[in-house]
């Protein structure tokens, strides 16, 4: 599928845990004994079932920029240290938690797309400075939520994706990571919903 980008992350790990018996020989003597039982590792992260709704209308004070997966993490930490601080400062008043904006990206990590990181914002206007405001119109989308560390949130891509393709839907050429609740690149509790546009 175009414009569904499987993995969107600074750094994708995959966790691949197998654990069981393996087959040997014995001799015909040798009493028999009960294979060891298989250990389930917990995974994580936690992915929630896919949901579709509508995000409502917002203003949305953000700062923009041209990137790719692969290059993503410089401009993107800028960024959010530039939101941080007019935060702070109280130059920024956000209504909810931080959002990126993903337009069109693709699935060739070099390939360069627009990304917008910002806070929905009940304000009319940017804050003085290098900041942009623009209203968000409704948004459908289907969503999931994910918990857990950042180096694991591609899992949720891979899971959304099929639930997508299943349904039918048509997706659109936007998508969104909403930072619930941040704790961390490394936390087990961080909170993230993935909004994958459709039509």
């Amino acid at each position: 599928m175009r414009h569904i980008p499987h993995h969107r992350v600074l750094a994708i790990a995959l966790l691949c845990v197998l654990a069981g018996c393996q087959p040997h020989s014995k001799s015909p003597a040798a009493p028999l004994e009960a294979p060891a039982p298989a250990v389930k590792t917990r995974a994580p992260y936690d992915i929630s079932g896919m949901r579709v709704q509508t995000i409502g209308r917002t203003g949305f004070v953000y700062l923009a920029t041209r990137t790719s997966m692969n290059d993503i993490a410089k401009p993107a930490g800028q960024m959010k240290t530039a939101l941080g601080e007019a935060v702070s400062s109280g130059v920024l008043r956000p209504t909810g938690p931080m959002l990126f904006i993903y337009h069109d990206p693709s699935e060739d990590p070099a390939k360069p797309f627009d990304l917008e990181i910002g806070f929905p914002t009940d304000s009319e206007n940017a804050p003085p400075g290098q900041f942009k405001f623009r209203r968000l119109t409704p948004f459908r989308c289907a969503t999931v939520i994910y918990r857990g560390p950042m180096k694991d949130i591609g899992q949720a891509y891979d899971r959304l994706i099929p639930q997508i393709i299943a349904a039918r839907h048509v997706p659109s050429d936007q998508t969104r990571e909403n930072y619930l609740s941040w704790k961390g690149p490394d936390s087990p509790n961080n909170v993230v919903q993935i909004e994958v546009g459709i039509h």
